[in-house]
């Protein structure tokens, strides 16, 4: 039977207070009106989020009156999980909300990216605090384990104090780190499975003064891609991607397929350099050589 030697090669790293309600009497009253639009990579790929997809924004709200956001009393108290949307170049949301008449008063904003519905204690693989929770609010994120199922996802550093009629417009960056596969072989061969092996589980991110950064990132957990891509002979070949926590997987292995016989499944380690950080894309290049 062949022998096949799987070599990695980097292919290419890219830097890539008081509770408050709208007053029932709307009349004369300013709407709080939103714009958004994404900041750092440019989306080379159907699965990343740039100003021509972002479509929805979850936000979250503190109404503060007269003094300044705080961390220990403040809460999301004027919106929760508010989802916002665009249709052509104009956000909307429902119900709408107004901002406070008296001079001075001071509402906070937080936003991400896609909108999701919380489903008990669970946002689809997002996680969050509870509107009685005080504080900046914080999520757990759960990359699901079929890469065809991810989405990349975007915080937007936050908008504090902002008092009546203040511009809202949310920047948004990635906050997973975008994984490419590419591969090469010197026969044809048929991939049906790529599989990142020993990846972070679930982490948990936060807003804070500066923007958000992930504040844990915890346990193991294979993640993988079923399609069957055929790879011409000395053709390089796009795999697939991925949307992971931005912490280093241990390897990645592939099941393949030449002249039609399934070959032993191949796994080679990847390097710990470059470091998968938060709005990069690192994609690796798998070259299988047939060593008859």
């Amino acid at each position: 039977m062949p022998k096949y030697l799987l070599i990695l090669s980097l292919l290419l790293p890219l830097a890539t207070g008081c509770e408050r309600e709208a007053d029932d009497d709307t009349a004369g009253q300013q709407p709080v009106v939103f714009t958004a639009h994404t900041g750092g990579e440019d989306a080379t790929r159907a699965g990343v989020i740039d100003d021509s997809n972002l479509s929805s924004i979850g936000v979250f709200a503190c109404y503060t009156g007269q003094s300044s956001w705080s961390e220990s009393t403040s809460k999301s108290n004027f919106m929760y999980n508010q989802p916002v949307n665009k249709t052509g170049d104009i956000w909307t949301y429902t119900p709408v909300k107004y901002w406070p008449n008296t001079e001075g008063d001071k509402l906070s904003f937080f936003a991400y990216a896609p909108h999701a519905e919380k489903v008990g204690s669970q946002l689809r693989t997002y996680g969050y605090n509870s509107s009685d929770a005080t504080g900046y609010p914080s999520f757990r994120y759960e990359p699901p384990v079929d890469a065809t199922k991810q989405t990349d996802l975007l915080f937007a550093t936050p908008l504090m104090n902002r008092t009546k009629g203040s511009e809202l417009s949310f920047t948004m960056g990635h906050v997973l780190t975008h994984v490419l596969f590419k591969v090469k072989s010197t026969s044809a061969i048929s991939v049906t499975k790529v599989q990142v092996n020993s990846g972070t589980h679930y982490g948990d991110i936060k807003f804070n003064t500066s923007g958000y950064s992930w504040t844990s990132l915890t346990g193991n957990q294979s993640f993988y891609k079923t399609a069957t891509v055929a790879v011409p002979a000395n053709t390089l070949t796009d795999l697939g991607e991925f949307f992971l926590l931005p912490s280093n997987a241990k390897s990645v292995s592939l099941t393949f397929s030449e002249g039609g016989i399934e070959q032993p499944v191949t796994t080679v380690a990847l390097p710990a350099s470059p470091v998968w950080e938060m709005n990069k894309t690192v994609a690796y290049t798998l070259n299988i050589e047939n060593k008859t």
